[in-house]
């Protein structure tokens, strides 16, 4: 399980199983458009905007760039 720690100060992994851990050095995101991405675990966390208004479908966006595949979407978490 990928532990995210939620504050207002931002967003940061605090723990992952993956092997490389390059979603906890990511450090804390905060601004709209900041994103992490932990690929083994298919986790994916962004920063929106306060008023941008989420799609009815937010598993539909395209996330095939950040090495997804289309056959199980990742679980998207939008701030």
């Amino acid at each position: 399980m990928t532990e995210i720690a939620v504050s207002a100060s931002g967003v940061q992994v605090l723990d992952s199983p993956c092997q490389n851990k390059l979603c906890m050095s990511s450090g804390v995101i905060k601004s709209p458009g900041e994103f992490i991405a932990c690929v083994p675990n298919r986790v994916f966390i962004r920063i929106s905007s306060g008023t941008e208004k989420p799609s009815p479908d937010e598993a539909g966006e395209d996330v095939s760039g950040y090495g997804f595949s289309k056959e199980k979407e990742p679980d998207i978490i939008s701030y």
